[in-house]
């Protein structure tokens, strides 16, 4: 497992769960620190491996704060850039997203006004070469709705692979967590 907090005691920290099949290659640490500043505690990433593949696991958690999700997503953009052109290993980003990037499938009851921010997850899912996994690998069992309250539901925590990765994924699922 890898773990992420801001110590400032804001609300926000992400860990990435992973099986005994898969290895922890290297715990990954953003050197940028403005990056580090302005995100803390809302990335985790590490490089783990299983069987000959190697890729790096993004884990997330996207500001609750609308205005505040659209400089994050842009941001994540501008740091998996460099690494999805040079090529050097698959890419699995997830998490809380807090947003639907589309609200017409995404949100119960659908709705046709887009979130704030869902425009830039699009411009990151495109630019990254990115999918969302839960459509193409769940087992059709349930809505993929993670976050339900009032008679509302919306799909805002997912799993997004590069193209590759995702054509190779076999299930998918967003499993709830007590302590979140």
């Amino acid at each position: 497992s890898h773990w992420n907090f801001n110590e400032t005691g804001n609300r926000c920290g992400v860990g990435i769960l992973w099986s005994n099949r898969i290895r922890l290659i290297e715990k990954l640490k953003v050197n940028d620190h403005e990056w580090q500043a302005a995100w803390k505690g809302r990335i985790a990433l590490a490089k783990v491996g299983w069987d000959e593949t190697v890729f790096l696991v993004f884990g997330i958690y996207a500001p609750a704060v609308a205005t505040e999700r659209i400089g994050f997503f842009r941001a994540v953009a501008e740091l998996l850039d460099p690494i999805v052109t040079s090529q050097q290993s698959e890419i699995l980003v997830m998490g809380d997203f807090n947003c639907a990037s589309d609200p017409s499938t995404d949100r119960y009851p659908p709705r046709m006004l887009l979130d704030v921010g869902s425009e830039e997850l699009s411009e990151l899912l495109g630019r990254c070469g990115l999918k969302d996994a839960w459509p193409t690998h769940s087992d059709g069992s349930s809505s993929g709705f993670t976050f339900v309250r009032q008679g509302r539901a919306s799909r805002i925590d997912r799993i997004m692979a590069t193209s590759c990765l995702s054509a190779n994924l076999r299930d998918t699922r967003v499993l709830p967590y007590a302590d979140s």
